[in-house]
Formats: structure tokens, sequence, C-alpha cells
């Protein structure tokens, strides 16, 4: 029987890290982790059925299921109807996964599947339509504490509200005021993923962020301590000229992209961040899983051949993933 989790509660509004590039080891002691904006296709032609939105979500659910069905799955565009058609997959039941929170009532908010014990849920609003939304876990690692968001990006030089500032009664107060009004989104999203559990628990911060490395909303991450998982694992930098390292750049609005395996991306701007309390020497198992488990740290994103309906791609974007060990005590 399908198991599902619903638990949600809507809202109004670490330790040091020591991250290691070596490869993991086999067995328990280990937790998998995947990030993707699935792409709801709202926007795609009405005779494209959502850019072939059932095509790509079983896509997804073959993909998972190659990758020996890691432990947890975030999820971002997710609408009713995505959320509807990954819920009668058959990897929910053959992976044993939890479908945790609720059913969306918007066409963008964040899914986790989880084969984990499943703590409590908060869902916090940022500004607009997008949210931050974290589940509690327990993992052989320890207690977890993940927060999967979809933001918006920061907006260029000259565009109308590129200056918009917080203001007092306008941002939450954890976003100082006269910093960049939709950077708040960063800040609520990590300080959502910072008040829980403690300092055993390793926080887990991932989404599309619609932002790049070279933005201030990254660096202000990276500076409190969140470990960029892809670099930490001996990843490069995103190249825009062959598309490496990148996740995204294909089109959202029409399929084309997405049924032909030599599309490229050109831009970084999905992230799995992790801070790791100091019993957890965290180390990342490379992209090319050295430890044979069915998932390395990097671009989860291989293109495939026979997909359904043609598909070559689930999404426009291309997910992200990580593979954590703890190595040992920090100090």
């Amino acid at each position: 029987m399908r198991r599902l989790v619903v638990l949600v509660a809507l809202v109004a509004a670490g330790a040091a890290v020591a991250p290691s590039a070596a490869a993991s080891g086999d067995g328990p002691g280990s937790l998998r982790v995947v990030n993707f904006n699935v792409l709801h296709g709202v926007i795609c032609s009405p005779e494209s059925d959502g850019c072939q939105l059932p095509d790509r979500m079983e896509l997804l659910g073959r993909r998972l299921q190659e990758a020996s069905c890691p432990e947890v799955v975030g999820l971002q565009e997710v609408s009713g109807r995505v959320y509807d058609l990954v819920e009668a997959l058959p990897a929910i039941d053959e992976c044993g996964y939890d479908v945790v929170l609720a059913r969306p009532k918007a066409i963008d908010q964040e899914v986790v599947l989880t084969t984990l014990a499943v703590g409590s849920t908060k869902v916090a609003k940022l500004s607009g339509f997008r949210t931050a939304s974290r589940v509690e876990l327990t993992s052989d690692l320890g207690p977890v504490v993940l927060v999967v968001t979809h933001q918006d990006g920061d907006p260029e030089p000259g565009e109308t509200g590129a200056d918009a500032t917080c203001k007092k009664k306008v941002c939450p107060k954890v976003c100082e005021p006269g910093s960049p009004f939709l950077g708040c989104q960063t800040t609520v999203a990590a300080d959502l993923a910072e008040k829980v559990k403690g300092k055993r628990a390793i926080r887990i911060l991932m989404g599309d962020f619609n932002v790049t490395p070279a933005s201030a909303r990254y660096a202000s991450l990276v500076d409190d301590g969140w470990t960029d998982t892809h670099l930490a694992a001996g990843n490069p930098e995103c190249d825009a000229a062959t598309g490496a390292g990148c996740t995204s750049g294909r089109r959202d609005d029409v399929v084309d992209d997405m049924k032909d395996p030599n599309s490229r991306q050109s831009q970084r701007i999905d992230f799995i961040f992790v801070k790791a309390p100091r019993s957890c020497e965290a180390s990342f198992d490379p992209d090319a899983d050295a430890d044979a488990d069915g998932l390395g740290t990097g671009i989860w994103d291989d293109p495939v051949v026979d997909g359904p309906g043609g598909m070559a791609f689930v999404s426009d974007h291309s997910a992200t993933s990580v593979d954590l060990t703890c190595e040992g005590s920090g100090t």
C-alpha cells in the first residue's frame, strides 16, 4: 500500500562544517539526496500537455529507481497535477517513499519524497507566491533538517524594482532593513533551516535559487558556513560553452530541448548546501559514484535515449545530488 504523509503547518513569515571531497563508504551511514525543479509545464502550449508532463514524470520515477531510490528527494514547481502524477508513480511503492507535505493549491510549491522517518514540517511564505518548506528527518547519520525552496532571481540593473529594499513591516524581522528585498527570500529559507534540532543536526538547504555563484545571495550563504556540495565534491564550476556543471538553460515553454539529448545548460542556479555539526566531518562521494550506491554528488541529469514519449530529460532544469557520509568527529 502506498504510504502517504500529509504534514503541513503554514506560517506567516550551526555548527562548524568540515567538508571533504573524499569518496563516501558503502553501507549504512550515508545519506543520498536529490534536488529537482521538475517543471510544472503550465506555460507550455495546451497541445503539448504541459510539455508532455505525464511522460516526464514517468521518466522521473524511472530515474529514481535506477539510482537505487535516494533516501531524500526534494521537488520544486509542484502543481496539483504534478503531485498527482508523482504520487501515482510505481516508484513511490517500490522505493517505499512517503510523500511529505500537502497537495499544492498553487502551481509552484515544494514536495519531499523520503524513505526516512519524518518529524515535524513547516512551510514559510516568502515574498509573492514563493515558499520554503522544512521537513525534519531521522537518518543513519543523525537528525536532518531539510529545507527545500524555489526563489525569485535578482532583477537586472534598471529593471522595475531592482532597487527594492526591505522595510519594517514588509520583510520578516530576520532580514535587515535596507537589505535587498528579493534577497530576503534566501535569508528566510536559511533561517528556517537553523531554527530547530540544535547543534546535532545536519542541515540541508536546497532548491532552485535563480541566482548564480556570482551573486551576493550565494556568497552570504557560503560566508555563513553553508557548503556548496557540488564544489566540495570536486566538480568544476558551470561552463556555459559546454554545459558541463550547469543546471539551467534549456527552454521551459516548449518540449524540444527536453527531447534533445544534446541540448545544453548554461547556468548553475540549483544548489544543495550542507551545514554539518562538529560530530560530522562531511565527505561527499564524487559525481562518478565511487561507492557504487547509485548516486554521486553533482549534476544528476544524464540524457536517456529511450525515454517515454521520446523524452531525454525530465525537466528544463538539471537535478543536483549529494551522497554524504560523516567521516569522523570534528574538533
